[in-house]
């Protein structure tokens, strides 16, 4: 009995310069993770499963002995030996967190019983890994514990290096090979591990990388394996066709061995036999175009955007502005079998401009040849059915611009079309267009016609679409209107004359 006690007090004085003052049950629960606050990767690396440990690593270790609550933090050598003091060294290469955790519980409990040990990860460690090959920069990378292979690949490769062949040689000469491709698109963790002291990681040139676009569900750009074929491009990389895909125009761009030609383009048909086989080269990029390219189609110009759905609105015009700049546009819309008028303004209503005269629209007909004037206002907003109709392949719906301008011609000095301004007499549209010619005319008084060709007061407030014309009349004109009647009257008095005189008796 008396040597049971002995060796009890010798066993906590040895323990004793492991912790700098006893705890109390509630600081047992608390100091690890209390730091871990200021160290979110510790915390985080205490969460995983597979966390291996690394030198650099510090580990806090709390429990009850008889003398009270102790603490004590232990470090992860370059050897991966843990110095554990009283409790022995432990060599930690190849184990995880939670089997080191378990291991240093064990010995804890065997020498404490009912000692409550708890192991906690303070700081994870830290150290470089050499790159190599297809990066943009050569040397050594410092990193933690906690990063993968494919995290340190990423900021270093070019967008030439291959991902699927990585070579990573270890601090024992081992070398290992991985397809970060796989790690990523299949799910296969083991493809993707923890970076460790000592790597050094080679990157080589890809042999084979694929643009893929078009109607698939992950287009992208992949790098293929030897024997992969077209095939495997669009059903295990692109994840498939999708339902509006073309499978019959399968278009495939490829840079030509001939130097005097850029480019070489290939149309492949993948249901026929041979199509997914189509044999892929470097740099080749794969379309799937839409059966939608190939449907029927009509054309809405006139006062539209000029490119159509997702283009720019041109602004309106300012004061003064000519009509001229608004441009006449046009753009195609592929519509479904049997689709109505209706349906496709509806579908492009957001691409007609403000100017638009949609009262006054109509549709040129391809098959028949005919013009039929269509009051997309009334279709498109009291859903009028007897302005509706079925579309025809090549049909032209054309939108005219609202004519809220004025046209000023004759004796001015820069005639055209101008702005319409509520409000205003023909004064201000004459001085618009620079004033009165004082070559053609000396007065100030223009004849004005409306949009219906009638005539209309000069006192009158201007309207839209009325014609302001400005009659030439000068004093040379009429001067010399005068001087040719007075020359035509003088040789037909001077004719008269001639035949009054007498007639010479012989």
């Amino acid at each position: 009995m008396r040597d049971n006690i002995i060796a009890t007090l010798l066993i906590a004085l040895m323990l004793w310069p492991v912790s700098a003052a006893p705890l109390s049950a509630q600081d047992l629960g608390a100091l690890p993770f209390s730091e871990l606050r200021d160290s979110p990767q510790a915390a985080f690396a205490m969460t995983l499963q597979d966390y291996p440990a690394t030198p650099g690593d510090v580990y806090e270790l709390i429990f009850r002995s008889d003398r009270g609550m102790y603490r004590a933090q232990f470090v992860v050598e370059h050897d991966y030996q843990l110095q554990l003091d009283l409790f022995g060294t432990l060599n930690v290469r190849g184990m995880s967190f939670p089997e080191i955790r378990d291991q240093v519980r064990a010995r804890v409990t065997r020498q404490y019983r009912n000692s409550y040990p708890r192991l906690a990860i303070v700081r994870v460690g830290e150290f470089q890994v050499y790159l190599s090959g297809e990066v943009r920069e050569t040397g050594w990378q410092r990193v933690d514990a906690l990063s993968r292979l494919q995290d340190v690949v990423e900021e270093r490769a070019t967008e030439y290096a291959s991902l699927r062949q990585v070579v990573v040689h270890d601090d024992r000469g081992e070398s290992r090979r991985y397809d970060l491709f796989a790690a990523a698109r299949r799910g296969q963790p083991e493809q993707n591990p923890y970076v460790r002291p000592g790597d050094r990681i080679e990157l080589s040139r890809a042999e084979r990388q694929v643009d893929l676009s078009g109607e698939v569900h992950r287009p992208g750009r992949y790098e293929l394996l030897p024997g992969e074929r077209l095939g495997e491009l669009i059903e295990r990389y692109g994840g498939g066709f999708t339902r509006n895909a073309d499978r019959e125009r399968v278009v495939v761009r490829r840079v030509p061995d001939q130097l005097d030609r850029a480019s070489e383009r290939l149309r492949v048909d993948f249901r026929s036999a041979g199509g997914p086989d189509t044999a892929l080269r470097d740099q080749d990029a794969v379309t799937v175009p839409t059966r939608e390219e190939f449907l029927p189609v009509v054309f809405f110009e006139g006062a539209v955007r000029s490119d159509g759905p997702g283009g720019e609105t041109a602004g309106d015009l300012r004061d003064g502005e000519r009509a001229s700049e608004l441009q006449y546009a046009r753009f195609a819309y592929r519509f479904d079998e049997g689709e109505r008028l209706s349906e496709a303004a509806l579908a492009v209503e957001d691409e007609f401009r403000g100017a638009a005269d949609l009262r006054e629209a109509y549709i040129v007909h391809s098959g028949m040849g005919g013009v039929r004037r269509v009051n997309l206002e009334e279709l498109l907003y009291r859903g009028s059915i007897e302005q509706d109709m079925e579309l025809s392949d090549g049909d032209r719906i054309v939108i005219p611009f609202q004519q809220r301008f004025v046209t000023v011609t004759g004796a001015v000095n820069n005639p055209g079309l101008f702005r319409y301004v509520q409000g205003r007499t023909f004064e201000y549209y004459l001085d618009l267009a620079g004033g009165t010619n004082i070559d053609q005319t000396w007065v100030r008084r223009p004849r004005i016609r409306g949009r219906d060709g009638e005539r209309r007061s000069r006192s009158e407030e201007i309207r839209p679409e009325d014609r302001i014309h400005m009659r030439r009349v000068s004093p040379a004109l009429y001067l010399g209107i005068a001087g040719t009647m007075a020359a035509s009257f003088l040789a037909i008095w001077a004719l008269l004359d001639t035949d009054r005189s007498p007639i010479p008796l012989d």
